[in-house]
């Protein structure tokens, strides 16, 4: 069936917003889930495995990166309406839970599936659905995360990394993380990632990170911000000593009025983390939020937020957590709720920036380090898993944006010598242009005019077999930021020609045993006019392997790919390619299954004037004792003519079984019976025939050929058995077509010079193939007797007396 994964619409803001405008964005995010329809044969991650592992849990994560390293789309199915653990979608009468990740079928190329196949060894789960499946689409996931770590403590982001076995570089040897200080950000970094830190200061963390985090028409980049343990409290405490209303509080209100006399240092937004108890220990803690893209875990974080210098997080007395701010894990039960703090008591928090849809999202997480030390393996592993989730919504927000302004199908289909013209747009953060353009394919047939513009042509040359594959564009911006769009081809290979008469083309078969023959040099005669040939191998028993290659006599090498033929005979295989252009000959070696080698068919396309119609299939059949029917389109004709069929069939042996091939148009029948190949034909006496049948006189209303080889033993009048065969060539018809010419008979009437009369030239006239025909008129022409005859165009012709005429 045909998919189209439609993405999200995104919203990119360039300044500020007012509260009315920042709630119509966040109404806008919530509701552009939207449900897909999803093929059969499509690949789910499944993400609610229970009990959580790192290898079920985390490794996904290592997966999913590389999928979207090496281009292919992904879509997250979350449900927006589901509780705690619950379910996204079901199909095959199997739930899955936990925010699962889909490639479409049609993204499944043998590469990709090879990759999840590797994956699945180290323990990820997926399963590969058997019917076509709604999902809920939160988005289409196209752009791959890049770390910048804080260089404190970084070692703890890294071992989560290395859990999921995300690299430390990309394909292209960049790195996929940096390691530095808040005061060396810049425009570039678009995650910056401090898991414990608690020795800040204005200058070096505060404000780089209040700046940086700005949007872009705000002189920012939008910064995303994860920080965790103690770095928390130190963060939103921070202000600037000359300018109290720069600080960067940013989950957290204002203390209003502040408790202390003034800044010193000992916190702002929330509790010092010196000041405060852990969480009570009563579990389990409380959650909600499960539709969000970070809350995409499965169980409880609960105990693994235990470790390090704090473990839970608390606004002032006289303060709060933003409005805005969403607390996802908290602990209702903390000593010091109703006395040091109004709550809650939060263990993760999430929310854009001072409440400002413009900056970029910031998310805390409770506790030093999310290892077997606190908590069980499953608690670990959701803490991480939301650090994950942060992580790659993140590179969807900075990533380039890519538009299709030519709307093209999905699929692409492309025939022989089709072209398509792509036609994107693609914009990215401001001061990170310019944009560079690579086009790709594992289309194995075809090229582009230019790989490296916005807008180039594709064009399917040489198809030898049908294929289903992706044209790719990765758009990268001065910062080395990616993303992508792929696109769906269906590739469809030449496979029947018909030229009618007038179009001055005709087709040639040109036949060569070739059984055991190491070396083949098959000649085209005449190649002057021919504008393109197919090449056909066949083998039987063995073959040489997925591809085989030829030479032209220019010294050109051409790859052929293997087929399997359908029908009664076993191990055949059939190499087969149209090249465009010509050649006076081509040059085949097979020096080590030579004597499994049957045959090489060339097809010579000939541009011919006054050429005979002609009609083709290429075929892909084999038999054994069985009949096997073919039929062939042919022109009508405004007359009886003459069909002359030609069908190369290979892999006949010399041991006097039959084959009866029939052919049959209008009526008309012919056959012959054939008892081995044609020692006649080039290169050897094995294994090939080319038996040719004329139907005399054909109908001109006929417009089909139907083509029966009948090798039933004993059957047909013959009293041994069938031969097994292959037509893996095509089957040519040729027509007689009639003489463009028109049979004008003289017209003569004979009258007195008084008497009128009158007629029509094209009355007893003929057009051999029914076309209109035309008459130059010549105007009045005067008699001698002053009489007037006109002939005009549509054939009339008068004669008129002269007036008053008298005389014999």
């Amino acid at each position: 069936m045909d998919v189209e994964l439609v993405c999200n619409d995104e919203i990119r803001v360039f300044g500020p917003l007012t509260a009315e405008q920042a709630g119509y964005m966040v109404a806008e995010t919530s509701s552009s889930v939207q449900t897909i329809n999803l093929p059969a044969g499509s690949m789910i991650i499944d993400m609610g495995v229970t009990p959580q592992t790192e290898e079920n849990g985390l490794k996904p994560y290592g997966l999913l990166y590389s999928l979207l390293e090496n281009h292919t789309p992904v879509v997250w199915a979350i449900d927006q309406t589901k509780v705690k653990d619950g379910i996204d979608f079901s199909v095959d009468g199997r739930d899955f839970r936990g925010g699962p990740f889909i490639i479409s079928q049609i993204y499944l190329t043998s590469d990709v599936l090879n990759e999840i196949s590797d994956w699945e060894a180290l323990g990820v789960v997926t399963y590969q659905a058997l019917t076509n499946f709604d999902v809920p689409q939160y988005k289409i996931l196209d752009a791959a995360p890049r770390w910048t770590i804080n260089d404190v403590n970084e070692n703890i982001i890294i071992q989560y990394l290395d859990i999921a076995e995300i690299p430390e570089f990309d394909s292209n040897g960049d790195p996929n993380y940096v390691v530095k200080l808040a005061s060396q950000l810049n425009g570039c970094d678009d995650l910056f990632v401090m898991p414990h830190d608690d020795s800040q200061n204005w200058t070096d963390e505060g404000e780089p990170l209040f700046e940086w985090n700005k949007s872009f028409a705000n002189g920012g980049s939008g910064l995303w911000f994860w920080a965790g343990c103690k770095a928390v409290s130190q963060v939103e405490a921070l202000v600037d000593p000359n300018d109290p209303l720069r600080r960067t509080n940013f989950l957290a209100e204002d203390p209003n009025p502040y408790p202390d006399p003034g800044f010193n240092g000992n916190g702002y937004g929330l509790v010092d983390s010196d000041d405060h108890d852990d969480a009570s220990g009563n579990l389990p803690y409380l959650a909600s939020f499960h539709e969000n893209p970070f809350m995409q875990f499965m169980g409880q974080t609960d105990e693994a937020h235990d470790g390090g210098a704090e473990q839970i997080y608390l606004p002032y007395p006289t303060g709060a957590w933003r409005s805005t701010t969403k607390i996802a894990a908290w602990d209702p039960n903390q000593s010091d709720l109703g006395s040091i703090s109004p709550g809650e008591a939060a263990l993760i928090a999430y929310g854009h920036a001072f409440g400002d849809a413009s900056r970029g999202m910031v998310m805390y997480e409770a506790g030093h380090k999310f290892d077997n030390d606190n908590g069980t393996e499953q608690e670990n592993v959701a803490a991480i898993r939301a650090f994950f989730n942060f992580s790659f919504e993140a590179a969807q927000e900075k990533k380039p944006l890519i538009v299709d302004n030519a709307s093209l199908p999905n699929p692409i289909i492309l025939a022989e010598g089709d072209s398509v013209q792509f036609d994107i747009t693609a914009t990215t953060a401001p001061g990170a242009e310019p944009i560079t353009y690579e086009w790709t394919t594992d289309c194995l047939f075809g090229s582009f005019d230019d790989d490296s513009i916005p807008n180039p042509v594709f064009t399917a040359v040489g198809i030898q077999v049908a294929q289903s594959c992706l044209i790719t564009v990765t758009v990268t911006d001065a910062c080395g930021r990616t993303s992508f769009k792929t696109f769906p081809v269906e590739l469809v290979p030449f496979d029947s020609w018909s030229f009618e008469c007038g179009d001055d083309k005709i087709v040639d078969e040109i036949g060569y045993n070739a059984n055991c023959n190491e070396t083949t040099v098959a000649t085209i005669p005449n190649s002057s006019n021919v504008f393109q040939y197919v090449v056909e191998i066949v083998y039987k028993g063995s073959n040489p392997g997925q591809t085989i290659q030829f030479t032209d006599a220019g010294g050109t090498s051409h790859t052929l790919i293997r087929s399997v033929p359908v029908g009664g005979s076993s191990n055949v295989w059939v190499y087969r390619g149209l090249i465009p252009g010509s050649t006076s000959s081509i040059t085949y070696v097979d020096t080590i299954r030579e004597c499994k080698l049957q045959s090489i068919v060339l097809y010579a396309f000939r541009n011919v004037p006054n050429a005979s119609s002609s009609s083709g299939v290429f075929t892909s059949r084999s038999g054994f004792n069985d009949i096997q029917i073919i039929t062939i389109n042919v022109p009508s004709f405004s007359q009886p003519r003459d069909l002359i069929i030609e069908a190369p069939i290979s892999e006949l042996t010399e041991d006097g079984r039959y084959l009866l091939f029939r052919a049959e148009a209008g009526g008309v029948t012919e056959e012959v019976f054939i008892f081995g190949p044609d020692p006649g034909l080039p290169g050897g006496t094995c294994c090939l025939a080319i038996p040719a049948l004329t139907l005399s006189a054909v109908p001109g209303a006929a417009t089909q050929v139907t083509i029966t080889v009948d090798t039933r033993n004993n059957q047909n009048g013959q009293s041994v058995n069938g031969q097994s065969w292959v037509i893996a060539s095509a089957v040519n018809v040729d027509g007689d077509c009639p003489l463009n010419t028109t049979d004008a008979v003289n017209d003569i009437n004979n009258t007195f010079v008084d008497l009128p009369v009158a007629g029509n030239v094209l009355t007893n006239d003929e057009d051999a193939q029914g076309d209109a025909q035309t008459v130059t008129t010549v105007g009045a022409i005067a008699t001698t007797a002053g009489g007037v005859a006109v002939m005009m165009a549509n054939g009339d012709y008068i004669y008129t007396p002269p007036a008053g005429y008298s005389g014999a």
